[in-house]
This record gives C-alpha cells, structure tokens and sequence, in this order.
C-alpha cells in the first residue's frame, strides 16, 4: 500500500510539473503572439504613410484630369472630391509622420484612405452612370489586400464595398454586365484575400522569427552576465578570503610559534597573552569559515531554518552580555529599550542570534569612541522591530542599495583596518527572510546607520 501511495504521489508530481509548463508554455505562446500582433500594427502604421503621399498625388492628378476630360457639372463635382481626397491623404501622412495618431488606429487609418478611394470611384460611376468604373473598385480591393494585415478590417470593408457597388449596378448596368462585374469582383475578392493571408503570414513567419531571436540574443546576454557575475564574485572571493584568512593565519602563527620555540622562557603572564591571541584569531578564522559556508547555502538555495516561538528581549539581552568586553574595545556601550509586554516571534534562535549579533558587532566597530549603540524593541502593525541605531558615519546614498550584496564594503580601507569579509549583512539577510522577516537600512536621523529587523508577532504562548 505504501509503495502504491508511493507511485501516485510520484505520478502526481509528474502530472504538476507537465501541467506547470504546459501552462507556462502557453503564457509565452501567448505573449509572443501579442508582440507578433502589436508589430503587425506597427508595420501598417509604417506603409500608410507612404501610400497616402502616393495616392495624393495620384488623386492630384485625377483632380486636374476630371476638370479637362469630364463633362459640366461632372467635372466640378468630382474635381472638388478628388481634390479633398487629396488634401485628405496628405493630412493622414502628416499625422502618422508627426506620430499624431499612435499605432493601436492603424488599422483604421487604413480603413480611412481605402473609403476614400472608393467614394472616389463609386461616386464616379454614379455621376456619369458609367458600370465600367467597376474596374477601379476592383483594383481598389486587389490594394487593399496588399494594405492591411487585419482579416477584421479587410472583411469589413469587402463588407461594405459589396453593399455600396451593389446598390449603384442595379440601376447603371444591364443584367449581363452586372453579373460580369459580380464575376469580376469575386476574382478581386478572392485574390485581395489570398495577397492578404500570404503577406500576413509570410509577416508573422519574419516577426516569430525575430522574436526567438531577439529571446536567444536576451538569454545570451543573461548567460553572459550571469558568468561575469560569476567571475566577479569568484575575485571577490578569492581577494577577500585570501585578505581575511592572511591576517589571523600570521597572528596565530606568530603567537604559537613563540610558545613553541621558547617555552621555557616565557612566563605566565605573556604565554597567556600569547594564547588570547591565538584563541581570538582562531575565531575569526571559524567565523569566516562558517561565513562562507551560509554564503555557499545561499547562493545554491539550501539555507533553510527551523523556526521556534521565541522572545526577543531576551535574546538581545543575552547578545548584549556576549558582546560586552567586544564592544569595552571600542569605548561603546549598549542601551536595550524594551516594551513592556513580551515580544514573541517565530524564528530560529541560533541563527536569529548570529544576526544581532552581526549587527551589534557592526555598531561597535563603526560608533565614534565613547558612544552608545541603541537597541529598541517596538511593534509595527503585526510585527515585533529591532532597530539598531549608532552614531557612527553612516552609509553613501549610492551604497545603500548594495550593502546587502555579498563582498560589498562602504569603505574597503577602514572595514579592512576593522576586519570584515562583506560578508555579514547579506548572510543576514538571507536568514532573516528565512525566518518570513525583513532586513532594511535607514539613515539615523541624528547621524549614523540604523539597521532594522521586522519579524511576525504571534500570540503569547501559554504557560
């Protein structure tokens, strides 16, 4: 039984995870076919302009034609239609050239110019009575398959050229010419589609195309950003380990090396000196050690915590206590202001512990001598804050937003002179959101840092 629960969890996950990228699959499919369409647009936004100044001109010169050739009234009538079709098509050039009118009434720009053609030509053969200008509507609707990449508006206006030819033939032709021109207009429906469908998707075959590539050279550029983020890191890491392990390693070398060769000589007092050197550089070695360690977890995605109900005031106060002979080196003093009810969270207590006591360290060695680092515990909506103020000289504006990446340092020569890998804040923050909490940096109002962790209230546990 338990190996068949077994399976079907197993054929279950299977099923998920083609189901996610099923789904995934389809959102790009999708995404991509609405760039492919926006770049439709795009191309016909680009075309009308050309084809208007064309059909201007073209209409210019019909202008002058119909006034010589037509007879009175005719001529006036059509000469002043084709003379606004012209000023008419030089206004639509001008506004697609002035970006006036943006790319999403593209398609109805064209449906614009292709009415106005046709106006011309049905006009024409109302006035005159003449059926044979049936042939320009006919190459009217050729163009016009070659003009837009929508299939709505090209239905659209074959819609609505049937129903105005068809309700002028009836009453010019005989019913023999109507029907040659039913016949002749179907052939120029049925080509206008096919000249449309073929440079649609000749069109969409070019922009897919361009899309993958476009997709290709972006992952590329991600690849090759990734790897000389990689390599940046990697120097990072080989010039700070190489700094950090060079220092201890000398003392404690030095330190040992006395008492190994000149034992008898050394007294009590001075072999003990020796030994607290020897210890204290043996820590900051396993610190670093440990440091890059969770800087390893991190960046594979393996650091995970085990959270607990804790109370904070507590913690701090037992962090402050480990800290103090830290914090007596630099002259810094710590003051813990606490609510007066308790302060409950779920969080790792180890790991919540290494960060405070990250943060503290780091007050200590920055605070100017003789000052104190405030500690003040306080409640935002639905959580417990931590915020650690120094007085020390706080962090460059153009740093702020990358003090929580791994090895960056606000000033390499005085952290290098403190000690410190850059490590520590982004180790911290990478466990405080572990735990569902935040990490943020303000300005102290009245000078220096202030470090701030937020972490989820719960309820007092009961006794």
């Amino acid at each position: 039984m338990d190996e068949q629960k077994a399976r079907g969890s197993r054929r279950s996950d299977v099923l998920k995870q083609y189901g996610a990228r099923s789904h995934q699959t389809k959102g790009t499919e999708q995404r991509t076919m609405m760039k492919v369409d926006r770049q439709l647009q795009e191309s016909i936004h680009k075309d009308i302009a050309p084809v208007a100044l064309m059909l201007s001109v073209l209409y210019g010169f019909f202008t002058l034609m119909h006034m010589l050739l037509l007879p009175s009234p005719q001529n006036i009538r059509m000469s002043v239609l084709s003379s606004f079709t012209s000023v008419a098509l030089l206004f639509v050039r001008y506004a697609v050239r002035r970006d006036k009118i943006s790319v999403k009434w593209a398609h109805y720009l064209a449906d614009i110019v292709f009415l106005l053609c046709l106006v011309n030509s049905l006009a024409h053969m109302h006035l005159l009575r003449d059926g044979l200008q049936t042939t320009n509507v006919i190459i009217i609707l050729i163009a016009a398959g070659f003009l837009f990449t929508s299939t709505v508006h090209l239905v659209g206006i074959f819609v609505i050229s049937m129903g105005l030819w068809g309700s002028l033939i009836l009453g010019i032709a005989t019913q023999r010419e109507a029907l040659h021109f039913v016949f002749a207009l179907t052939t120029a429906l049925a080509l206008s589609t096919l000249v449309h469908l073929l440079r649609v998707r000749q069109q969409r075959q070019l922009l897919e195309f361009n899309q993958e590539d476009s997709q290709r050279l972006s992952h590329l550029q991600h690849a090759l950003e990734t790897q000389r983020q990689a390599q940046k890191l990697k120097d990072e890491l080989v010039s700070v380990v190489s700094h950090e392990l060079r220092t201890p390693l000398t003392s404690l070398h030095g330190a040992l090396g006395i008492l190994r060769e000149k034992p008898e000589d050394i007294d009590e007092k001075t072999a003990q000196r020796l030994l607290d050197i020897a210890h204290r550089n043996s820590e900051r070695l396993k610190d670093l050690v440990q440091d890059l360690l969770d800087l390893g977890k991190f960046e594979s995605g393996q650091l995970e915590v085990t959270l607990q109900q804790i109370e904070i005031s507590e913690l701090i106060e037992h962090a402050m206590h480990d800290l103090e002979s830290y914090a007596q080196r630099f002259d810094v003093t710590f003051r813990l202001t606490s609510p007066d009810k308790p302060a409950w969270v779920e969080a790792n207590k180890s790991k919540l512990m290494q960060v405070i006591t990250n943060l503290l360290s780091n007050a200590s060695k920055f605070s100017p001598r003789g000052s104190c680092v405030e500690i003040q515990i306080h409640k935002v909506e639905r959580h417990w804050r931590i915020d650690v103020k120094d007085k020390g000289p706080g962090i460059p504006e153009d740093l702020q937003q990358k003090i929580f990446e791994p090895f960056v340092q606000v000033d390499a020569s005085t952290t290098r002179s403190k000690e410190g890998t850059g490590l520590g804040l982004s180790i911290s923050l990478a466990l405080i959101k572990a735990m569902k909490g935040q990490l943020i940096y303000t300005d102290n109002p009245g000078g220096g840092s202030v470090f701030s962790i937020a972490l989820p209230a719960i309820p007092t546990p009961k006794a």
